[in-house]
């Protein structure tokens, strides 16, 4: 895992950030549960491997190559970008955990708002076998660490790493930009 903080000059990631926020969102009544009290959430779709759907993509390809010029990282394919807003929750919410394809990739995160919902990282892989669902559920994993959100700053891992997010309680909301490529 590697992790940069202040990633980006200040000025640009305001930048990022105010481009994100007045951009238009859908909705998800629940974020990555089947619990009835999850809080909801928003997310937009940049681009993935059919394409580009937004006038962002540009602006937020820049942070992911910061954060791999500055840790000698090569990536031969982008998979996709995707923005996370986690609503606010009384009580905090553990996600379901997953990975966001079932081969071999890298996720980068790039926290956009400061959060009391941390990202979890468990410890279980996946197998990288394509067909390979690879279900995992909260009662059999053990957190191996845990990354409280911090804006203008990333993390970089192995995408067959099973991760979650978690509900902000004190926090309105959490923003997050998700990258998964191929190095």
């Amino acid at each position: 895992m590697i992790i940069n903080d202040n990633l980006l000059d200040p000025a640009i990631f305001n930048f990022v950030v105010d481009k994100v926020k007045k951009s238009p969102w859908y909705f998800l009544e629940r974020t990555g549960t089947a619990v009835a009290d999850d809080a909801p959430s928003f997310y937009m779709i940049i681009s993935d491997e059919n394409g580009i759907y937004s006038s962002l993509y540009d602006l937020l390809c820049v942070p992911l190559m910061v954060a791999c010029s500055k840790n000698n990282i090569k990536f031969s394919k982008l998979l996709r970008i995707r923005v996370g807003m986690i609503t606010g929750c009384k009580e905090q919410i553990i996600h379901t955990p997953h990975v966001d394809y079932t081969y071999p990739h890298k996720t980068m995160l790039f926290y956009l708002t400061d959060s009391d919902a941390p990202t979890l990282f468990f410890d279980k892989i996946h197998s990288g076998i394509i067909n390979d669902v690879g279900n995992c559920d909260i009662d059999s994993v053990k957190v191996k660490e845990s990354v409280i959100p911090v804006k203008n700053t990333s993390v970089i891992f192995d995408g067959l790493n099973f991760h979650s997010s978690t509900t902000p309680k004190e926090n309105f909301f959490r923003i997050v930009i998700n990258y998964n490529f191929v190095d």
